[in-house]
């Protein structure tokens, strides 16, 4: 169902004349919505992926239109499309909004990395001069990204409709290999921003500690030197807002050149060489991971950005080093351990967890090293690898030997961060009765039912059972020990997300309502921990996988207002006569005069 098929059927409930055709119209609109064919189970995602409707968003239509409450349409006018594009229209803001910081000059915006906490809005279009990159330049041999992987941009920034022309990013990652004891501390992130992350509680320590310099001492043995080094450490005392931060909305860039010369080469293990016996256990050589992108080489979330007539380069090096490491420890080039080196490059953003509203023509060209294997490579139009994109379109020409992921990888079991309590009661409810989980060499395979799963699973929705009330319906029913693993599967799912209520001022509504699609109001969120780490966010993974098998809590998600997953995502190489369902070309989006694309309209 397209945008004008949802405007006709609601057309009449707002005008509140005929009720009883209104609610036909939605009657028929979302029964030739649920029939429509749904792509999904595919983790690349080269083309638009459509959405299913249930018979829960359609009951919930119904209601809305016999009630005759008009607050319906801004929903599903803005089910695909960000509610935060702008703060109160798609109109730019011409007055700095209280707590925010304006931006009017290069200057203005080269002092955002002095504050990578803050708040800011562009005020004013920005050009950089070939002058600026020269020898003496302002910003010579190139622009430095904002934020870096041990010190990323924590703050939002608001581009306001404003572009940015001429930025030129040069990072060349030629340098000799260095030890370290946290194994992220060289990621490499190229773009306007480096690394933009949704950090929550999360405090920032630099610390000296013993690294390797890549030397030798008289005896021939590895020379050790003193270096700072900044880590990220969670801090529950900390008041930071869970979820806050790592927002880049409204920005539009042109003539954009992005060029990383990159080393694909990660860990190798000096545990069995010379000196071993003066490296710690933990420390291994590494290379770094690599985020390349014409907005930001990472961040969590990017709102209506637009990448007009850019380029992306990224080349593999590393022959050199190699050839060094060979000799520094006398080891043959073909015995260097590597593990698995990764790169994450798109037309917008290297890497991201949700993308809304964005649109690139951008040329991305990727080229190997000689000497290693090609790394494990994520090329997308608009983003390497997302877990969400929604109405977005690339237009632009992805080439080289590292791969094509058509608009982005889209990460198909990664753990949404909001959750509705529609959506967490269910997840619980299908846990309860899960007996076991089928794992095999620590991959999830599926799960075993107890005996009347569907009987007892309903009789729960039946009761009304919640996440929150599991524990004390249980005791009531007198039966702690039937379930002993489900209910332990069910409030371990739980325990990693906090429910977003009145008196919780540590989460950040803001941000639960960017990853929602209709009005907040009244309603219960659980937000996942920021504290998480890799290994639990799997363990989470497969609890929702065992609730949900394949793909069908992308579709549930969604169903159910969540940004999750891929759809009405355009790859204009495959489909250039798309239709663009989905976009809002009422409010958010307009069309080029000429090629007929999709513009989105606070740039006009």
């Amino acid at each position: 169902m397209n945008d004008r098929g949802i405007k006709e059927a609601f057309r009449l409930m707002t005008e509140g004349t005929d009720p009883a055709g209104a609610a036909d119209a939605v009657r028929k609109a979302v029964a030739a919505e649920s029939g429509a064919e749904h792509k999904s189970g595919k983790e690349k995602v080269p083309m638009k992926r459509q959405i299913r409707w249930t018979a829960v968003l359609a009951a919930a239509a119904l209601v809305v239109v016999l009630t005759a409450a008009v607050t319906a349409a801004p929903m599903l006018r803005n089910y695909l499309n960000t509610l935060s594009l702008q703060e109160d229209s798609v109109t730019r803001l011409t007055e700095v909004p209280e707590g925010w910081v304006g931006i009017y000059t290069l200057d203005d915006l080269d002092a955002v990395r002095d504050d990578l906490t803050g708040f800011y809005v562009l005020m004013e279009d920005l050009a950089f001069s070939p002058a600026d990159y020269e020898e003496g330049g302002r910003f010579e041999g190139g622009w430095e990204p904002i934020g870096t992987c041990t010190a990323p941009f924590t703050g939002a920034f608001n581009g306001n409709g404003h572009t940015i022309d001429g930025l030129r990013v040069e990072i060349s990652d030629n340098t000799s290999p260095v030890v370290v004891s946290d194994l992220q501390a060289r990621s490499l992130g190229a773009g306007l921003f480096g690394f933009a992350e949704a950090v929550g509680n999360y405090r920032f320590v630099t610390r000296v500690e013993w690294v390797l310099t890549g030397e030798e001492d008289a005896n021939g043995d590895p020379v050790f030197a003193e270096q700072e080094v900044t880590k990220k450490i969670y801090d529950p005392r900390d008041d930071n807002r869970w979820g806050r931060g790592g927002l880049i909305k409204n920005l539009r860039l042109t003539n954009a050149s992005i060029r990383l010369l990159y080393q694909p080469v990660e860990f190798f293990d000096l545990r069995s060489y010379a000196g071993a016996e003066k490296l710690a256990a933990e420390v291994f050589y590494f290379r770094t991971l690599a985020y390349a992108g014409t907005v930001t080489g990472y961040a969590d979330y990017v709102y209506g950005c637009a990448a007009e007539n850019c380029a992306v380069e990224v080349i593999c090096t590393g022959d050199g080093l190699a050839a060094e490491w060979s000799a520094f420890y006398d080891v043959p080039v073909e015995e260097l351990r590597t593990a698995n080196p990764k790169l994450f490059t798109g037309g917008v953003t290297g890497c991201s967890y949700l993308i809304d509203s964005c649109a690139a023509d951008t040329r991305i060209v990727t080229r190997a090293s000689a000497a290693y294997p090609a790394p494990t490579s994520c090329v997308g139009g608009l983003s390497g690898r997302m877990s969400a994109c929604v109405t977005s379109c690339f237009n632009g020409s992805i080439e080289g030997d590292l791969g094509d992921c058509g608009v982005g990888e889209l990460l198909i079991h990664d753990v949404p961060r909001v959750l509705p309590s529609a959506v967490m009661d269910e997840l619980v409810i299908r846990l309860i009765y899960t007996n076991d989980l089928s794992m095999s060499n620590g991959e999830f395979t599926g799960k075993v039912y107890m005996d009347n799963y569907a009987e007892l699973t309903e009789q729960l929705r039946r009761d009304g059972v919640t996440a929150d009330s599991l524990h004390s319906y249980f005791e009531a029913q007198g039966c702690d020990q039937d379930t002993p693993n489900g209910r332990w599967y069910a409030n371990k799912l739980r325990s990693f997300y906090s429910p977003a209520e009145p008196g919780k001022e540590t989460i950040d509504f803001g941000t639960v309502q960017d990853l929602y699609a209709d009005d907040i109001t009244g309603q219960t969120f659980y937000v996942l921990d920021p504290s998480i780490k890799p290994r639990e966010s799997q363990e989470l993974s497969h609890l929702i996988q065992a609730a949900f098998p394949g793909t069908t809590f992308m579709d549930f998600c969604r169903e159910n207002n969540v940004k999750y997953g891929s759809y009405y995502v355009y790859d204009l190489r495959t489909d250039p006569e798309c239709a663009f369902e989905g976009f809002d070309f009422d409010a958010v989006w307009t069309r080029d005069e000429v090629s007929g694309l999709p513009v989105l309209r606070i740039f006009g």
